[in-house]
C-alpha cells in the first residue's frame, strides 16, 4: 500500500478559511482520487473532515479531525442535455459560467458565492426562497469505509442548510434548467450584484453565521438589537448584514465564539429565539 504521509503537508489554516482564522495543522492534500481512497480506508471511522474551499468553516485553534483538501484532485465536469455529472471541487462561479455557455440554468441564486459544489450540496446551500437540492439528481459519496455510495435525492434528507450526507462527496449530479445564455448571465449578474450592495465581501467572512429560525430572519433579528457594529477583538458584526461576521485585521476564535455567544444570549433575552449556528466549526 502506498505511503500516505507524503500527502501531509504542515499548513497555516488561515490560508484555507474565507474567515482568515485558523492555526498550523497538518492537511491531507490527496493528488487523485486513489490517495483519497487510501486515507479514507487508513483511518475508517476516524472522524474526518473535508476542507473543500472553506467559504464556511471555522478552524478551531486544536484539532482531532483528519483534515483533508481537495485542492489537487483532478477536477471533472460532464455534460449530457440537461444533466451534468461534476466534481466537489468544481468552484460554483466557475460551473455556473460553464453551464450557461451551454444554456443550462437553474442555479443563478449560488452567483458570487466563493464555495465549491461539494460544501454547497453538503449544507443545502440556498438563497432568494431557492435551494441547491432542487436541482441535484443524486450524490456519489465517498464513505469511511473507502467504497463509494451512490445515493438518490430521496435518500439524502436534504433539509434547511443541513443534509444526512456522511463522508466525502466526489460527485454531484445535477438536473437543469435550458435557457438562453443571454438570460442566464442575466441573472447571475444581477445576484452577483445584489450580493455586492448588501454583504460585506470585501471583508474576510464566512457568509451568513447563524440559520434563519423559522418564520423569522436571524439578520433582522440581530438588527433589531442594534448589535451592527459589535465587537470582540477584530471580530465585528457587519454593518451591512447583521447576519454576518467579519474579520477586521486578527481576529482570534476565540474572538468569534465569544461575539457568536453573545449575539445567541441577547437574542434569547429579547426575542426567546435560540439561534443556531450555519456554518461549521472543527
Amino acid at each position: 500500500m502506498k505511503n500516505i504521509d507524503c500527502l501531509i503537508s504542515k499548513v497555516d489554516l488561515k490560508e484555507l478559511s474565507h474567515l482568515k482564522v485558523g492555526s498550523m495543522a497538518d492537511v491531507y492534500f490527496p493528488k487523485s482520487y486513489e490517495d483519497l481512497k487510501l486515507i479514507y480506508e487508513k483511518f475508517g471511522d476516524e472522524e474526518k473532515f473535508p476542507i473543500g474551499g472553506g467559504s464556511n468553516t471555522l478552524f478551531k485553534d486544536e484539532h482531532n479531525k483528519i483534515l483533508i483538501s481537495d485542492k489537487f484532485l483532478p477536477k471533472k465536469i460532464k455534460i449530457a442535455g440537461n444533466i451534468i455529472k461534476v466534481s466537489s471541487n468544481y468552484n460554483i462561479n466557475a460551473f455556473l459560467m460553464k453551464m450557461a455557455a451551454n444554456n443550462l440554468g437553474g442555479l443563478e441564486f449560488l452567483a458570487g458565492i466563493p464555495a465549491n459544489i461539494g460544501g454547497l450540496t453538503f449544507m443545502n446551500a440556498g438563497a432568494n426562497n431557492k435551494e441547491i437540492f432542487q436541482f441535484i439528481d443524486s450524490v456519489l459519496v465517498l464513505e469511511n469505509s473507502g467504497k463509494q455510495r451512490l445515493f438518490r435525492k430521496d435518500e439524502l434528507n436534504l433539509n434547511y442548510r443541513c443534509s444526512n450526507i456522511r463522508g466525502f462527496i466526489l460527485e454531484v449530479n445535477f438536473k437543469l434548467d435550458i435557457d438562453s445564455k443571454e438570460n442566464i448571465m442575466k441573472k447571475i449578474a444581477m445576484n452577483i450584484m445584489k450580493r455586492k450592495n448588501s454583504q460585506p465581501i470585501t471583508k474576510p467572512n464566512l457568509g451568513c453565521f447563524f440559520k434563519n429560525p423559522s418564520g423569522s430572519s436571524a439578520g433582522k433579528l440581530i438588527d433589531d438589537l442594534g448589535l451592527k457594529g459589535l465587537q470582540v477583538g477584530d471580530a465585528i458584526v457587519s454593518d451591512k448584514h447583521a447576519n454576518f461576521i467579519i474579520n477586521n485585521g486578527n481576529a482570534s476564535f476565540q474572538n468569534i465564539i465569544y461575539l457568536t455567544e453573545l449575539i445567541k444570549q441577547k437574542v434569547i433575552n429579547q426575542f426567546n429565539i435560540k439561534l443556531e449556528l450555519e456554518i461549521k466549526i472543527v
